[in-house]
């Protein structure tokens, strides 16, 4: 028995022989210098892109898997990405060209490994590209509709990872504005990165010093259509009372009380207060 037990074993290896580490390694590693040399070059296009099946679909824009086109890799080491394209008639027809604009410049600040991570963007004339690193499993909402709720350590693997992705934000001068479930992504390892940041934006004061130091980045028609006092961006049902009521932009308040309803949606199942507004919001 026991030799018939090492024969099925020896079989089995023998046709599914497990991967050289070395060389898994290595491919990674060339495909990560590829990526950070096409990020640092600043240098993404239409032509550098092999567009695969949507990954998701949205109120201004789509998601599809794709794949950076390496001429010095084999294809089947070309990197996977994530591309969000976004129509521009679109964007312009509903004043969120400027959160697009925002978006892409936030992204272009922050590395971190609980955020999703920027390859590149670039405009053709119907669209914004955005490129972004391909993440595989998925995101936390999918996971709660199927089981309902997550164990206490599960939930405290989680929480703990969105916090370092929150944190890391705050510590940079920004405002997350919409995190909730549908934003909570899942890489190969099942480790999260935070995503979507249209609704981002820099703190009042990291505003202020960057005008005093004469570097404002934000244009005036940025400020104009972004930044207005009396918009409330973000999603219902994780919004607080002061942004909800247009007495307050989204703050760093703001993303604590986010989490804490996301924290009250992972153990019990269903968010703490059901808004009878519009899921979404954006209201001038």
């Amino acid at each position: 028995m026991g030799d018939r037990t090492e024969s099925v074993r020896e079989t089995a290896a023998r046709l599914n022989p497990p991967e050289d580490e070395a060389k898994v390694a290595a491919d990674n590693s060339a495909k990560q210098r590829a990526i950070e040399k096409l990020r640092d070059a600043r240098d993404l296009n239409l032509f550098k892109l092999a567009m695969g099946h949507d990954l998701g679909v949205g109120a201004y824009s789509r998601v599809r898997f794709g794949k950076l086109i390496v001429k010095e890799l084999p294809q089947s080491l070309w990197p996977h990405i994530a591309v969000k394209i976004q129509d521009r008639e679109v964007m312009n027809a509903q004043g969120y060209a400027a959160n697009v604009e925002r978006e892409i410049k936030i992204l272009s600040m922050i590395k971190h490994p609980s955020i999703v991570g920027f390859i590149g963007s670039f405009t053709t004339e119907q669209s914004v590209f955005i490129a972004m690193e391909y993440l595989p499993n998925g995101d936390l909402q999918t996971i709660l509709a199927a089981k309902g709720s997550l164990s206490t350590s599960a939930t405290r693997f989680v929480t703990a990872e969105i916090i370092l992705g929150l944190q890391h934000l705050h510590q940079n001068g920004i405002v997350y504005g919409d995190l909730k479930p549908e934003n909570v992504l899942f890489d190969l390892q099942f480790h999260v990165k935070l995503s979507d940041f249209g609704s981002s934006r820099l703190s009042t004061l990291i505003l202020i010093l960057t005008f005093l130091l004469n570097e404002c980045a934000v244009s005036e028609e940025e400020e104009e259509e972004g930044f207005r006092e009396n918009r409330v961006e973000g999603t219902a049902d994780y919004i607080s009372p002061e942004v909800a009521q247009g007495l307050s932009r989204s703050t760093f308040a703001s993303d604590a009380w986010a989490f804490g309803c996301v924290l009250f949606q992972l153990l019990a199942g269903h968010v703490p207060i059901v808004s009878s507004l519009d899921r979404h919001l954006e209201v001038a």
